[in-house]
């Protein structure tokens, strides 16, 4: 038995030597070391040092906001240097467009280099980052050496089972022998039971600090991804080689995306002072990455990226074969052909695709603009531009001689270029919220009255007339209205270009109603014609207190070819309007309308009445179409409308709550033929 003792305390010690005596203690490294090894004063565990001269940012002087992007320019103080040096301008937001960024001295100084890259920021936003990290290596190096030692009890446990088992197969061979040491079987039982009973201590100290590591490197890791989460970008920034003598200042300018702006209206009528205040506001989104506090704010809707140099027009060829004649005109361009064949296209169809090469061609500017600085980025330019052009002349060919009118431009892109400074410094922080911008608040004296249209509805609806008097078009955008303090409604206001006449919409008035009435129909035969005699009645109820001056509108039929069909109009009890857009545009096209007064309390036996009626006389063999027989639903087949009449719904004012001819008629009225 003394040899089996023996041998199970030279094992022992064997097994201490190789793995170490187990201990629930990690060793401890020296104070003010990371896990890297450098001591917290070491330099290299500091931030490292800004390269070359300091960073500046300067003030946001001025931002001249586009429709998708945004004009900054900062004001750079330069110190006095007879010698040339470096200024670096920081914080460039991480939306700047770099190729965008320049410099202009003033009188006392000057810029002979911009240069534009990456912002290298190792501030203290950056520090408590890296210090979490180094946190979060330590802990996890914590872990690797707390579950090492666990493997190495694991093992000491095995070791020590089969040493015993070693131990009590020796002493059962001694006992049957006649040699057991007792005394030495007793001790090893007891040394193993001591040794499991320290071990399993260890492990439970190690597997509780194993879990006190966990929590820690959760806590770390969460703060750090709160820190990266929420973190600014660091942009960019600019490196402007300068000179000025007697100190002076830089401006730098840079164009930014992730930003724009819009119309917004908020309309207040007064019915009875008969005026309409109108407040015309910028709906901003500024997404650019960095603010602007206190800045000068102008909006535009130019765009900034067009060439400074115009494109040049080269000739338009066509040929009888139908094909294009490549590279007639030196340049290989394929200007567009005309087949003879070539069906007509709907008016709808022509006006899409005309607006579509517009959109062509004004993406074509805008994309070439900051790259013409050659020839020969100008020279593809103008070829695509040209190209464009030539499709654009294939569409007039091809054209309908009653369909051109489809192809005019908008009257809207006549007031497509506007520029608003605004007189007051505005400040607009980077967010994801839209900020309302005010551009201009004025009061407009308005022609008030009802308009009726009792085909379309029993009730009229109040109206307000304005001329654009400012000295700015104002844009198409929605529009918030109040009459007398209560909301109305909303409703998109038309584009109105200075001095056109503006019909904006102040809602439905139940207390004046309109109905027709069909009092009779005859159908005559003379020769070989049919004549068909229609006998209408309008009658106007004014439930108020007060007189109303009504717009009383109703239609009658128009041939579509007047050698076919015939339409006569008697003279009717009311005479017709004698305003000159309405003579010149609208009645030609079938539109009546009668300019009446309605006396107070007029309904019952006092209502007003107006009488009219017409005849339609076409060939007794033909059966007479109407035109909602042959479109169905205008929404269903849009493509095959007039264009008058596409026209006349896309323009008519504030939409359903106006009604008439609203935007279009200044426009009009000051000249345009139909």
């Amino acid at each position: 038995m003394n040899k089996v003792f023996s041998q199970f305390l030279v094992f022992s010690v064997v097994f201490a030597m190789v793995h170490g005596v187990p201990s629930g203690v990690v060793a401890n490294e020296p104070p003010g070391v990371n896990g890297a090894g450098l001591t917290a004063t070491d330099p290299a565990a500091a931030d490292p040092a800004p390269e070359g001269p300091p960073l500046v940012e300067g003030v946001i002087e001025s931002v001249t906001l586009y429709r998708d992007q945004a004009l900054v320019t900062r004001l750079i103080d330069v110190p006095a240097d007879p010698a040339v040096r470096e200024l670096r301008v920081g914080r460039l937001p991480e939306q700047v467009i770099s190729d965008s960024v320049y410099a202009e001295g003033d009188a006392d100084t000057e810029v002979r280099a911009v240069r534009v890259g990456k912002l290298v920021v190792s501030g203290s936003s950056r520090r408590e980052v890296v210090e979490l990290e180094e946190k979060i290596a330590e802990l996890e190096r914590q872990q690797d050496t707390v579950r090492s030692q666990q493997e190495s009890i694991a093992k000491a446990v095995q070791d020590i089972d089969r040493l015993t088992q070693f131990s009590l197969a020796a002493g059962a061979s001694d006992l049957g022998r006649g040699v057991l040491d007792a005394e030495a079987l007793t001790k090893l039982v007891e040394f193993s039971a001591k040794s499991r009973a320290d071990l399993s201590e260890n492990a439970l100290k190690l597997r509780h600090e194993l879990e006190d590591l966990e929590e820690q490197l959760t806590e770390a890791e969460s703060q750090r991804s709160l820190l990266t989460e929420f973190a600014k970008p660091e942009g960019y920034e600019a490196r402007l080689t300068v000179r000025s003598v007697g100190g002076g200042q830089v401006r730098l300018s840079y164009l930014v995306g992730e930003c724009g702006w819009g119309p917004s209206y908020t309309i207040h009528g007064d019915w009875e002072a008969k005026r309409v205040t109108l407040k015309y506001s910028a709906m901003v989104r500024q997404m650019s990455g960095e603010d602007w506090p206190n800045a000068k704010l102008t909006l535009s809707t130019a765009s900034p990226q067009i060439s400074s140099s115009g494109p040049v027009l080269i000739p338009f060829r066509v040929s009888t074969n139908g094909y294009p004649v490549p590279g007639a005109d030196g340049l290989g361009l394929q200007q567009s052909a005309v087949p003879a064949s070539a069906a007509p296209m709907a008016p709808v169809q022509l006006k899409e695709a005309a607006k579509g090469l517009r959109q062509r061609q004004a993406a074509a500017e805008t994309a070439f603009g900051p790259a013409v600085a050659d020839r020969s980025t100008e020279l593809r330019r103008d070829l695509m531009l040209n190209s464009l052009a030539g499709q654009m002349q294939g569409l007039e060919m091809q054209a309908d001689s009653k369909a051109v009118a489809s192809l005019a431009v908008d009257e809207e892109s006549e007031v497509d270029s506007q520029t608003y400074p605004l007189e007051e410094p505005v400040s607009l922080d980077s967010r994801r919220e839209y900020q309302l911008v005010k551009i201009i608040e004025t009061p407009f004296d308005a022609e008030v009255y009802h308009i009726a249209q009792p085909l379309l509805s029993s009730y009229s609806y109040r109206q307000a007339e304005i001329v654009n008097s400012l000295e700015i078009g104002l844009l198409g955008g929605p529009a918030t209205v109040y009459l007398d303090d209560r909301f109305v409604g909303r409703a998109p206001l038309p584009t109105t270009a200075s001095g056109q006449k503006l019909t904006i919409g102040l809602g439905a008035d139940q207390q004046v109603r309109t109905r027709r009435e069909l009092r009779s129909k005859r159908d005559e035969m003379q020769g070989g014609n049919r004549r068909i005699h229609f006998d209408y009645r309008l009658v106007v109820a004014n439930f108020k207190s007060t007189p109303v001056r009504l717009r009383l509108v109703d239609r009658i039929p128009i041939a579509e070819n007047p050698r076919e069909v015939s339409i006569l109009l008697t003279p009717p009890t009311e005479p017709l309007s004698t305003d000159a857009l309405y003579l010149r545009v609208e009645r030609p096209r079938g539109i009546l309308r009668w300019d009446l007064e309605i006396p107070a309390s007029s309904f019952g036996s006092d209502a007003r009445d107006v009488d009219y009626d017409y005849s339609v006389e076409f060939d007794r063999s033909k059966r007479l179409v109407t035109e909602s027989e042959e479109l169905g639903e205008f929404s269903s087949d849009a493509g095959r409308m007039d264009p008058f009449d596409r026209m006349l719904l896309e323009r008519s004012g504030m939409g359903g709550m106006g009604g008439g001819m609203g935007g279009m008629g200044g426009s009009m009225g000051d000249g345009g033929n139909m």
